[in-house]
């Protein structure tokens, strides 16, 4: 009787594991299981995303460009900043592909010039925790219209244009001028005063003044205070020498900058 009952008692205990084993299996099973629903749903989520934020954000007209290029386009240029608790700044790059070099001196493009200087401003700015948005950051065919668009959607809080100007058969005159809208009433020409203003003292260039206009599409569309600076003269021989030269990109870049910040340090105090 004895040795019967202690058979009986192993049999159970044997199958009690067995059922612990199962159990444990099956939960191990079922974690399993949700952990990887729970990775491809997140891959789903993040790719649902990723749709529906290329379908409403704003993709540049660009002329003759690849699917491929276009996509690159629009993650670089056209992307949300990084929330920074800042105000968004639109930086143009004027110009921009085969279609619309600029102008052109010795083989110096003012569309590659232009870029140069817009990518050092964005930098500048973005290591001191401003967001940034670039209109074009690979010397694309970006329609005017869409460099408007951009910056309209960003809601920036400013949109600053760059450029290079140029005359023809005069190879002497040089110098920084900044432009904005005569029709605007929004700070435009005080942001511009500013700019023209710290670039002039950072490079040393004569101060050619403002300038004013009604027909310039990037700064008279756009829905914020906004200026276009002509750098310099690409057609001067010794001016072409300075734009070209990273150390002077970088002090028009430090002046653009520094004007960007004074502005809007003013502005914060309105």
């Amino acid at each position: 009787m004895y040795e019967s009952n202690r058979r009986e008692t192993w049999r159970k205990r044997k199958a009690t594991r067995r059922r612990r084993k199962t159990i444990l299996f099956c939960t191990a099973a079922v974690l399993f299981g949700a952990l990887v629903m729970g990775a491809i749903g997140k891959g789903k989520s993040t790719a649902t995303g990723a749709v529906v934020e290329k379908e409403t954000a704003s993709v540049p007209e660009i002329l003759g460009t690849s699917d491929a290029a276009l996509t690159a386009i629009y993650q670089e240029s056209t992307s949300a900043p990084k929330e920074t608790g800042k105000p968004c700044v639109v930086i143009d790059a004027g110009h921009g592909g085969e279609e619309s070099p600029g102008a052109v001196f010795d083989g110096i493009c003012e569309r590659e010039v232009n870029l140069e200087i817009a990518k050092l401003v964005k930098d500048m700015l973005e290591e001191k925790g401003y967001s940034v948005i670039m209109t074009q950051t690979k010397n694309e065919n970006v329609s005017l219209k869409e460099r408007v668009r951009i910056a309209n959607e960003a809601d920036a809080a400013l949109f600053v244009s760059i450029h290079q100007n140029s005359l023809d058969d005069d190879t002497i005159t040089s110098g920084i001028e900044t432009w904005y809208d005569e029709g605007k009433t929004d700070g435009s020409a005080r942001l511009a005063q500013i700019i023209q203003s710290c670039t002039t003292q950072a490079t040393g260039a004569k101060d050619r003044g403002l300038k004013t206009a009604s027909d310039l599409v990037v700064i008279r569309d756009t829905d914020m205070p906004s200026c276009l600076v002509e750098t310099g003269f690409l057609s001067s021989k010794q001016e072409r020498r300075l734009l070209t030269d990273p150390d002077y990109q970088r002090k028009l870049a430090e002046g653009i900058v520094e004007g960007i910040l004074t502005y809007l340090a003013e502005d914060e105090r309105v």
